[in-house]
């Protein structure tokens, strides 16, 4: 026992006519606790690189071991100066699943607008949760295949797309829009549309935070033919970029109370 004097000697006590020392007890038990204890995936482990605070371009904000994948220049906090999104990704991050290496696409949203005196950009925001990582090779890339990353008036858009090549049938793609707005980037726009690849079935949403407006539809692939419908959010609310959370968890209607 770590910390115990060396001359105090282990005790024991008579079990089923065996006798079983203290050491021998708390190793039992600590082997037990152990064998409760599920290892923690590495696409949990949170492995983010530290990013500078300032850098004179887009490459000063890539770690060593990452890649800029996509880059936008648009500006952001309307002072005439073109700021950055950046979308980084870790070069490989290898996981294991049942033995089998792969690649779990890490990556890192970085905001940074540009000082007027000096000419630099400063880093604004850094955003880890929001790409998932993937946690099986079955899933695809999370990152849209189709413009992932948009330039939008005041802000920026971002598509996200799930597809499981085994193991579910339904697809989904989500975009989410954001803007700089009093200081903070606020969701303004969500829209997701879901097939479902066995019975052709799809469903979709799309909210407009500002006007408190969502619009429904559902329909089938197989036809032309779709249902909308559109409600008024009761209490419409702007969602933080650090509060939407992982992408494809986010319930894009606010409570109704």
């Amino acid at each position: 026992m770590k910390g115990a004097p060396s001359e105090l000697q282990p005790t024991g006590r008579r079990l089923g006519g065996g006798k079983i020392s203290m050491t021998s007890a708390l190793t039992a038990l600590l082997l037990v606790c152990a064998s409760l204890v599920q290892p923690v995936p590495a696409a949990a482990q949170g492995a983010y690189p530290d990013v500078a605070a300032a850098a004179e371009d887009a490459d000063g904000f890539v770690a060593t071991g990452w890649s800029l994948e996509h880059r936008v220049d648009n500006d952001l906090d309307e002072d005439g100066l073109q700021d950055l999104v950046l979308i980084v990704r870790q070069d490989h991050d290898p996981s294991l699943a049942d033995g089998t290496s792969f690649d779990v696409m890490r990556r890192l949203i970085l905001i940074a607008f540009r000082d007027k005196e000096t000419g630099r950009y400063n880093l604004v925001h850094r955003e880890t949760a929001l790409i998932p990582v993937r946690e099986s090779k079955n899933v695809e890339d999370y990152l849209s295949a189709f413009a992932p990353l948009e330039p939008k008036p005041g802000g920026f858009a971002i598509s996200l797309e799930r597809f499981m090549s085994a193991g579910g049938w339904e697809t989904e793609l989500r975009t989410f829009r954001f803007e700089y707005r009093k200081g903070r980037f606020s969701l303004v726009a969500f829209e997701s549309q879901r097939t479902h690849r066995a019975s052709g079935k799809t469903s979709g949403i799309s909210v407009d935070y500002p006007a408190g407006l969502a619009v429904k539809n559902s329909g089938n692939i197989q036809d032309d033919e779709t249902t909308e419908t559109s409600e008024k959010l009761a209490l419409p609310r702007f969602y933080r970029l650090e509060d939407v959370g992982p992408a494809f968890d986010f319930n894009p209607l606010p409570a109704q109370d």
